[in-house]
Formats: C-alpha cells, structure tokens, sequence
C-alpha cells in the first residue's frame, strides 16, 4: 500500500521526453487513488502552467481516458480535475500554494534553474505536505549550470543510493555520457 521510493530523480537531456514520462505516473496517481491532491511547478509558475494546460492536457484529452477528467484552464485553478475527486495542479514555486495542505505527489520540473537557497525553500514547502500522506517527490530535469547545486545535490543522493544497492526512498533515473567522455563531445 506504500510507495517503495517517496523520492524520484529523473535526469535526462533536453527534449528527451520529460513531459511524456510525467504525465503518465500523476494521472495514474489522480486515476487510481480517490481524492488525491498532485501538484505540478517548474521555474515559473507560467512554465508549469505552460506543460500541463498546453501540453498534457490536450494528450490526455484525446486519450481514451478522456471521460474520467476535465481540463481547467482558468488562472488560479488550471490542471486537470478528476471524477475521483482528484487533481493535478501547478504552484508557482515561491508562493504558499502547498502551505497547509495534504499531498499525495509533487512533481517540480526543470530543477536545475533553482539555487541552493530557492531549491531549499521548495523543498521546506513541499516536505510538510506529506506529513500525513504517502507522498512522492518526482523531480524532472535536464543537468544544470555550476549554479544548479540543488540539483546537484539530489543527483548526488540519487547515485549514491544506486551505488548501494538501496530498494526503497531514492529512485534514480539517468541518461547522460560518463563524466570522462563529456569533454570529448
């Protein structure tokens, strides 16, 4: 009944399909669990907004899961509204949207435009949401620039954990050369 990872790493190259993955593990979360509350942000609210209005919105609705959800697109309420009672939402990252509340699943994009500080502060705003829940954090991103340290951070965690082997709390995805090959692209 639990998820066996609370925290998914996902670092792939640009335009390698990060919406196309997401997609599918949030409307499956909306589909099968009754009133789940899922979360979307990247480094702009406009930007989330932007992949789920414009983007996985209209995937799902000429999908045959058509029926089971309807897409908002008015400002302050865009996502996708189950018959479940569920829903996949955006946030902006530095506002309180999540700020007392209970969430089954936030999904952050494109985590390599946040600095440590900004990076911190999502993740002080998004842990406490999962307090009474089995919640997931799902982070989809491309690698960074040298300012992409809380990134950085969670590819570190994500390695490691696949280095030992672990099976449960850090699932990491990723697709990128060996760091000695870099160079000679």
């Amino acid at each position: 009944g639990e998820w066996a990872y609370n925290r998914i790493i996902v670092s792939v190259p640009r335009q390698s399909g990060k919406t196309a993955g997401r997609g599918p593990i949030m409307l499956h979360r909306c589909i099968i669990r009754p009133m789940a509350r899922c979360w979307l942000t990247a480094q702009t609210r406009q930007d989330a907004r932007d992949i789920l209005v414009d983007d996985v919105g209209p995937r799902f609705h000429r999908s045959p899961l058509r029926g089971l959800a309807k897409l908002r697109k008015s400002q302050g309420s865009e996502g996708i509204y189950f018959h479940t009672g569920s829903f996949w939402r955006v946030f902006a990252p530095g506002d309180d949207d999540l700020h007392g509340k209970a969430n089954d699943a936030v999904d952050v994009d494109e985590a390599w435009t946040f600095t440590a500080a900004q990076g911190a502060a999502l993740q002080q705003a998004i842990g406490p949401t999962f307090s009474t829940t089995d919640g997931q954090l799902t982070i989809f991103s491309t690698r960074g620039t040298a300012r992409s340290v809380w990134l950085d951070g969670w590819i570190d965690t994500g390695r490691a954990a696949v280095l030992s082997g672990a099976r449960d709390g850090v699932c990491f995805l990723e697709i990128s050369l060996p760091d000695h090959l870099v160079d000679e692209v």
